[in-house]
């Protein structure tokens, strides 16, 4: 049963997702969004395509090595989450099966993870959504291990930062409008996903 409620959320995360990906392929013309500064903006659709178009431009969405599309999470439409799984995926440190619960202006996404001979905890992505969707923050929990592979991954860390990254300890990068914290001076690691205040964004689409 637990299974089939996996495949059932992850059928509907493609479906959503396809969705918005061909609403923003197929629109007649780029007016037809509002004139705004936003991530669904003309300005921005009009320079970038979209967010998943947005991170291919600045080379984060894919990883050759591991032929996987990172995302970036802030004011990404949370159905992106799915991309995370794929990649997360990829790099061994989750499976693939994800199960979505939802609440007002939440989402948390419980993310399989499977180990030969070990039996660790899933990956639970809790993340802070707005009126549209979009993400604004996020907080991903999991074993020291999964989580460890993750953020060096995901987050492009070297292995000389990854040395900061240990128990008792904080560690903060800044990737594009991410602010993101591996955070271990509780029990159990977190990782925190904030909004970065650059605005490297809007300084892209306008040009600047």
């Amino acid at each position: 049963m637990k299974s089939l409620k996996t495949i059932g959320a992850l059928i509907i995360l493609l479906f959503a997702f396809g969705l918005q990906v061909q609403g923003q392929r197929f629109l007649s013309s780029w007016k037809e969004f509002d004139w705004d500064n936003g991530p669904d903006s003309a300005r921005f659709v009009r320079a970038l395509g979209s967010v998943n178009e947005y991170n291919y431009q600045v080379g984060r969405a894919y990883d050759k090595e591991y032929r996987g599309k990172r995302i970036q999470f802030i004011d990404a439409k949370y159905t992106y989450i799915i991309w995370f799984v794929s990649y997360t995926g990829s790099i061994d440190a989750t499976g693939y099966g994800v199960e979505v619960q939802e609440f007002p202006n939440r989402r948390v996404c419980t993310i399989g993870v499977s180990s030969v001979g070990e039996r660790l905890p899933p990956v639970v992505v809790d993340l802070k959504i707005n009126d549209d969707l979009r993400i604004q923050e996020a907080d991903i929990t999991g074993a020291p291990q999964t989580l460890l592979k993750i953020f060096k991954h995901q987050w492009w860390v070297s292995e000389d930062d990854m040395r900061a990254v240990q128990k008792g300890h904080k560690f903060t990068i800044i990737r594009l409008d991410e602010k993101v914290t591996f955070d271990w001076t509780g029990k159990d690691p977190k990782i925190l996903i904030r909004r970065s205040g650059t605005g490297n964004y809007k300084k892209r689409i306008e040009g600047k």
